[in-house]
């Protein structure tokens, strides 16, 4: 009996060997998504470890004789006009941003999944009313809905998550809904209605983990623009509050200093470029490796 299971249980892992071998190969000969994920894990790394070495202390300490200090051995990326040292906000603000990134989409995936799996299954009044209200809410461009929140609520930090899971949650209820239509075609859909399995256990048992492949690459993209979107609110005095390290914040503060210290602006504008350019060529890389219509591409 025992030897019946272990031959069972190679049968069913082999495929599953091969088919996470096949991903790694595609993976590697993808450019876009090696590229990407090697400047994610940079951003990350940096977001881990940058604390460690860098206290917040250190990075906010005010030091009146250094400011304006030009790019050079003691400070690489120059000082800002409070003599703070750049290289170590700029640092400590890729925790910022990938925090703000990390919840916001969150919040995002944990409102709009749901939302666009029991639409995309009841394809009804329910399924209406729901992605009426998701049209309504994509009808305002993110940043400017995401104004509208956080000048309602107050701007902070928290209040800005709060305002970037709601403004991307749209896209993830119609990217959700959308596979998951295509989803209940499929065979052991019908076989599981057909033994009478309760329609929350279909949807998110057996239909919702096979329609996630696009919303994980949605994710990643999206990643981008909370990031970039985000910095926009700092920018604007509506999101990260100072004296706390974030890239937006720090743009704003040097805007009145841009010719006589342009360094200020000019790292830790590198720094959003960099991580939005990374995030959106790991989501695209991501799609290519996912996709099964690119297999022999």
């Amino acid at each position: 009996m025992s030897s019946e299971v272990s031959t069972r249980e190679q049968y069913v892992s082999e495929p599953r060997r091969r088919q996470l071998a096949d991903l790694y190969q595609r993976y590697r000969g993808n450019t876009k998504a090696v590229l990407g994920s090697a400047i994610v894990a940079a951003l990350v790394l940096a977001a881990l470890l940058g604390p460690l070495v860098i206290s917040r202390e250190a990075a906010t300490q005010i030091t009146v004789t250094e400011r304006f200090m030009a790019p050079s051995l003691a400070h690489p990326m120059g000082t800002d006009n409070l003599g703070r040292d750049i290289f170590m906000r700029v640092v400590l603000g890729a925790r910022t941003s990938l925090y703000i990134g990390v919840l916001s989409v969150g919040i995002a995936l944990a409102i709009g999944v749901p939302l666009g799996a029991i639409a995309g299954y009841d394809t009804g009044y329910i399924d209406d009313a729901i992605m009426r209200v998701m049209d309504i809410l994509m009808s305002y461009p993110p940043l400017v809905f995401a104004l509208m929140i956080t000048a309602v609520i107050g701007g902070s930090l928290t209040n800005a998550l709060i305002a970037l899971g709601i403004v991307y949650t749209p896209s993830f209820a119609r990217v959700t809904r959308s596979e998951v239509v295509s989803v209940v075609e499929e065979d052991f859909v019908e076989a599981a209605q057909a033994i009478g399995e309760r329609n929350s256990y279909i949807v998110f048992s057996e239909v919702l983990p096979n329609a996630l492949a696009p919303v994980i690459v949605q994710a990643t993209i999206t990643m981008a623009y909370a990031i970039l979107t985000a910095a926009g609110l700092s920018f604007l005095g509506l999101g990260v509050q100072p004296p706390t390290p974030a890239w937006g914040l720090m743009i704003s503060g040097a805007r009145q200093y841009l010719v006589r210290a342009p360094w200020m602006a000019l790292f830790p504008g590198i720094a959003i470029a960099i991580t939005v350019l990374g995030f959106n060529l790991f989501g695209d890389g991501l799609r290519d490796v996912l996709d099964p219509t690119l297999k022999n591409d």
